[in-house]
């Protein structure tokens, strides 16, 4: 995704959620491999909408608080990227 962090939006809310992808693979039924598919599709702008709804209510959330969730994140990530960077060093 153009705007979006550069592993893709599923992983990023999952990683923010402190969720590992064996648990979320579990949650869908799929198998670690299946869910690494599916982040790698999203990331890809190749994945349907409907799937993206299903790996939200897994994750224990609507797509729409998921996304913003993940916004939040990548919000503050580059906050302290910012910031991180404005240090002087010795």
């Amino acid at each position: 995704m153009a705007d979006g962090p550069l592993a893709g939006w599923l992983r990023s809310i999952r990683a923010a959620l402190g969720l590992s992808a064996a648990a979320l693979a579990a949650r869908l039924e799929i198998t670690a491999s299946g869910l690494r598919k599916l982040e790698q599709a999203e990331a890809q702008d190749a994945i349907t909408l409907a799937t993206l709804r299903r790996v939200a209510a897994a994750m224990d959330c609507e797509l729409q608080q998921a996304l913003r969730l993940a916004r939040q994140f990548q919000q503050r990530a580059i906050r302290t990227m910012t910031l991180e960077a404005q240090q002087k060093t010795t």
